[in-house]
């Protein structure tokens, strides 16, 4: 099981996220490319967030990823967060027995 968690301020800003796990199922190699899709999404995510924001954290290892970051009013931050939460939505309507999303209310700690 894939869960993601979508982290918000407290004034509902969006300020990062959590990719935590896999959707590996022995031997159905459909889970494989779910994984893959979600993986190139959060990847592209956040290879634009990095070029974006110069106070960003950064936390990766297998099976996970988290970037946190302060949200400021910059419109291409505003549009890479719809690009993110749709292609999320997008992949857990798809594989819901894979995915799992998650909102979370955070303090920002860059």
């Amino acid at each position: 099981m894939i869960n993601v968690t979508v982290y918000r301020d407290i004034l509902g800003n969006w300020s990062g996220f959590e990719s935590e796990g896999h959707a590996i199922q022995s031997g159905n190699s459909k889970y494989d490319l779910v994984c893959a899709a979600i993986s190139m999404h959060l990847q592209t995510i956040e290879y634009s967030l990095i070029k974006l924001i110069t106070n960003i954290n950064v936390e990766k290892k297998d099976g996970y990823l988290e970037l946190i970051f302060q949200s400021n009013e910059d419109e291409r931050l505003r549009g890479i967060e719809y690009i993110f939460l749709n292609g999320i939505e997008i992949l857990h309507e798809n594989y819901k027995n894979s995915i799992k999303v998650h909102n979370k209310e955070v303090e920002f700690h860059v």
